[in-house]
């Protein structure tokens, strides 16, 4: 009952109630996104609002006294499942579901559904309240990032299939070149060995040949023969069996590169610089080049391949500053990112045309015939790099210079 204050007459109450209904009927037919409406004990349609109306596709005189079960697929009504959620409601006073909803016109919504009881002060069931929102563009989405992340599934899926069949066969192409290059090296050395001999027996017959009891004619043309063709024919085979133990040491140091097992450390650089640039002063003497080192911050790895990869940037750096103009190299460091320090070698040298940046870090890839060498050192610093997870590339203009750029694991992430 409503209660009156004692300046308040039964009139104005009433009239104060009549107001509050009419205003709450107004803002639930003012609601657009959300049906709410009413329905009797039995489940028929007893209210309807506008957003109802939108949703659903029924006007309210075509609506209102039909049973709500006209909003389900014809399964769910075959199964009972309008009821059931009336029963649960009326037993647990709130039901909530999400599913598929039919519209007027035959089509599909997917719809979040509270139903709650509506009981009197007895506690007499007098009704439900239905609340539908229309969440068809929302499940629509998460149906999508689903399959996206189904989508991304399957291709991390096969990238690490990728990278496992990838690492297998990085794995026997360095043990078929450190098999292979012991196996060339034991003729090599026999190659040496023979050549040498046919050098002493060279020599032996030209000592020989000096005596007096031959023939002129003779003596002249042996010593021609030895002069002209097995000196010459001797020097030959020694250089190119040089040669091919230099490509064979090369590609043993880059099978090791890949085989090595490492000893995981936080590791000072400015030691290790130092001590290449001591190895190194010949060459830096005899270039004149100026080299400038700054602070640099440790890194996670292991020393001796640091040294190996950081000794082959600077050695190129050196090897090819441009003889035209006095060389400068800068060893530096830039601000740790990602978990990554990057660290850079720049020289003013003669730089590389932008055709031969993809091929850089090749085996036998060589850009300077002015260099000696069997293009092998780029590819075992792109080595050490990849084991200890990190990152080159390359900037570099053709007679201006080069800056090569190493990013690797910081310490503290590793520690």
């Amino acid at each position: 009952m409503q209660s009156v204050t004692p300046d308040q007459s039964p009139s104005d109450a009433t009239r104060r109630a009549d107001t509050s209904d009419r205003m709450f009927r107004l803002l639930v037919d003012s609601v657009r996104d959300y049906a709410i409406f009413l329905l009797d004990p039995t489940g028929h349609v007893a209210t309807w609002n506008q957003g109802a109306q939108r949703i659903k596709g029924y006007k309210e005189q075509d609506i209102v006294g039909q049973h709500f079960s006209v909003f389900y697929p014809p399964e769910a009504v075959a199964s009972g499942w309008p009821n059931h959620e009336l029963e649960v409601a009326q037993a647990e006073g709130r039901f909530e579901d999400e599913g598929w909803r039919i519209r007027k016109d035959g089509s599909k919504f997917w719809a979040n559904v509270v139903i709650t009881a509506l009981r009197d002060s007895n506690g007499e069931l007098r009704g439900f309240a239905k609340v539908t929102r229309d969440l068809t563009e929302r499940r629509a989405g998460e149906e999508q990032v689903r399959k996206l992340n189904a989508e991304l599934q399957v291709r991390v899926e096969e990238l690490a299939k990728s990278n496992r069949q990838l690492a297998q066969e990085r794995a026997e192409n360095e043990t078929f070149v450190y098999s292979a290059s012991h196996d060339i090296r034991a003729p090599l050395v026999n190659l040496q060995g023979f050549s040498q001999e046919i050098k002493m027996a060279s020599d032996e017959l030209r000592s020989l040949l000096a005596s007096d009891t031959l023939p002129e004619s003779i003596r002249n043309r042996a010593q021609l023969v030895l002069d002209q063709g097995l000196d010459e024919s001797v020097k030959y085979v020694q250089t190119a069996v040089q040669h091919l133990s230099r490509i064979v040491d090369a590609l043993l140091r880059l099978s090791r590169a890949g085989r090595v097992v490492y000893q995981w450390n936080a590791v000072s650089l400015t030691p290790i610089i130092r001590r290449i640039l001591e190895s190194l002063s010949l060459s830096i003497a005899r270039t004149g080049a100026q080299v400038n080192v700054d602070e640099l911050p440790p890194v996670w790895g292991d020393s001796v391949a640091l040294e190996q990869l950081f000794g082959n940037l600077i050695s190129n750096a050196i090897n090819y500053l441009d003889p035209a103009r006095s060389g400068v190299i800068h060893i530096g460091a830039l601000p740790p990112n990602d978990n990554l320090q990057t660290y850079f070698v720049r020289d003013n040298g003669l730089g590389m045309p932008a055709g031969a940046l993809p091929n850089l870090f090749h085996v036998f890839e060589r850009f300077h015939s002015q260099v000696r060498g069997e293009g092998m050192g780029l590819a075992i610093v792109h080595r050490i790099v990849q084991r200890h997870n990190g990152r080159i590339w390359v900037e570099s203009t053709e007679g201006q210079g080069t800056t090569f750029y190493v990013a690797l694991p910081l310490p503290a992430a590793n520690a």
